[in-house]
Parts: C-alpha cells; sequence; structure tokens
C-alpha cells in the first residue's frame, strides 16, 4: 500500500459544510477521527439498576456517539476494497491550517490516477451548505495527491454521496428530487461496479446512494450517467 499522503494530520474539522465538525490538526501524518454533529442523536445509554432502587451508567457499556456513521465507514472500506481501492477514512486535505477540512472516506486507485470523494451523511443540517463543499475538497485532494506523481490535474477525482435512508431522509430526496438528480446524474449502477469490481472504470459524473439500516450500500433512483 503506497505511503500516507503528505498533509494528513492528527486531527482535522469540518465547518461550515452543514454539519460543524470539530476538531484539531498537526502535521505528525497520523490520522485520528473527527467529532461530528451530523451523525443524528445520541444511542441511548445502558445502565443497570441497583436493590436500593437507583440506575448507575455502566462504565464503557456506551456506543460511541457516532456509531452509525462508523458503520456506514466500515461498510464502504470493506466493500472497495474488492475494488481495489486504498481507503483513507478521515483524511484531512488542507495543508498549513490548524482547522482542516476533511473528506469521510477518501478512495485511492493510484496506478491509475483515479479517486473518490466519499461523503457519508446520516442526517442533512445544510443541504446547499453540502452541495458546496464537495468543488472545494476536490481540488484540495488533487493537490495533495499530485505529491504521489503528476500534475494535480493528471488526476480523476469524483464525489459520492452516501446517505442513510432514514424516513426523513427519503422524504427529503423524493421531495427535493429534481435538485439531487441535477447534483448527483452518475448512475448508481456504475458507481457501485466501481466500488466492488477493480476492473470498472471511475463514473463520468458524481453519484449518490443510500445506505440501509444494516450499512449495505444500495443504488438510488437519481442519475443516468455511466
Amino acid at each position: 500500500m503506497p505511503d500516507a499522503l503528505p498533509g494528513c494530520v492528527r486531527q482535522s474539522s469540518r465547518t461550515g459544510q452543514g454539519s460543524r465538525r470539530r476538531g484539531s490538526a498537526s502535521s505528525s501524518g497520523a490520522l485520528a477521527p473527527v467529532r461530528r454533529s451530523r451523525r443524528g442523536p445520541s444511542p441511548p445509554q445502558l445502565s443497570v439498576s441497583s436493590s436500593w432502587g437507583f440506575s448507575s451508567t455502566l462504565a464503557g457499556a456506551t456506543l460511541p456517539r457516532d456509531m452509525e456513521h462508523l458503520r456506514r465507514q466500515a461498510s464502504l472500506v470493506a466493500l472497495a476494497s474488492h475494488g481495489g481501492w486504498e481507503a483513507l477514512p478521515e483524511l484531512a486535505v488542507d495543508r498549513g491550517t490548524q482547522r482542516s477540512r476533511s473528506i469521510d472516506v477518501a478512495l485511492i486507485r493510484a496506478a491509475r490516477r483515479v479517486a473518490i470523494i466519499t461523503e457519508i451523511w446520516d442526517w442533512f443540517e445544510d443541504v446547499g451548505a453540502s452541495f458546496r463543499s464537495i468543488d472545494g475538497k476536490r481540488e484540495a485532494l488533487r493537490t495533495l495527491l499530485s505529491d504521489r506523481g503528476g500534475d494535480a490535474d493528471a488526476w480523476a477525482v469524483g464525489c459520492l454521496f452516501v446517505v442513510r435512508r432514514t424516513r426523513r431522509n427519503a422524504a427529503l430526496v423524493s421531495e427535493l428530487h429534481p435538485l439531487f438528480a441535477a447534483r448527483f446524474p452518475g448512475s448508481p449502477q456504475a458507481w457501485l461496479r466501481a466500488l466492488g469490481d477493480p476492473h470498472a472504470n471511475l463514473p463520468g459524473a458524481d453519484g449518490f446512494l443510500w445506505s440501509t439500516r444494516t450499512g449495505e450500500l444500495r443504488a438510488s433512483r437519481l442519475g443516468r450517467i455511466l
């Protein structure tokens, strides 16, 4: 596997992207998860009642607050491993800054000079902000990838939205179908093939996939461009 990208930082944050992700950065080259607030409600805590009638939280019994998000990251990385992708979760893309934007999972095929910016959404706080964040990250990732060889423009970088299929999210996408279809015209079937098949090409347009309750990726009905 290639060395970690230059510019990866110990922690990173995202701000102004509809999710208020917070963190900090250093130049050590290590990667670490980022706290986020777009994951929706926190999971319930497990507790035990004593014989005296009070309830106390079991130490270590609660799941991480972003567990639903983590499940989807893990599912995506597992699928992409079959497609020959190098996965870089929570990749910080801004050099020389204490507060960097980050990509939920960056997928790299270095030999073919192709990459995917994968953004995973459990819920949308600001749809427009989530759309606007894509192009800036695309250019920042190209700059990082150029350190692996070739000009930044030599890299083809696609963007994929993976969205948790809840009633709220399904209703939102249905109501705004023309908007989402215009922003993500890539064929969902082509995107699924590209993730899991090492011989499949990167689709020619950004894509949108649903994520089920178990984290499995499913095709949406938005895009048609192969």
